[in-house]
């Protein structure tokens, strides 16, 4: 993957979180349109997206049943909704919003 997970840190500074893509043709990086908490959750976003298409709708056992991991799977659920790639449509029901 060209995608790359960058992480600022620093003692007087509020840490950030964002994904770059490495473009050949240019040999730099652009910016991915993922930041914030859901940036860590970068892999996961994109096997979501290939499985679940924008406004089909899921839940935590669908994801269970697909391969995620049941202890990790509040913790991206909840990462990907804080930083708005993710909708709650009711209880345990979600779907992709679109970037």
């Amino acid at each position: 993957s060209t995608a790359r997970l960058v992480r600022v840190v620093g003692r007087h500074l509020a840490g950030v979180e964002f994904v770059m893509n490495f473009r050949p043709e240019t040999l730099d990086y652009e910016f991915a349109g993922v930041e914030g908490a859901g940036a860590a959750f970068y892999p996961a976003l994109i096997r979501l997206r290939t499985i679940y298409s924008v406004g089909q709708h899921f839940t935590w056992k669908d994801l269970a049943e697909a391969g995620y991991a049941r202890s990790r799977i509040f913790e991206m659920l909840q990462a990907l909704l804080d930083s708005g790639l993710l909708m709650k449509i009711s209880y345990s029901n979600y779907t992709l919003t679109p970037w």
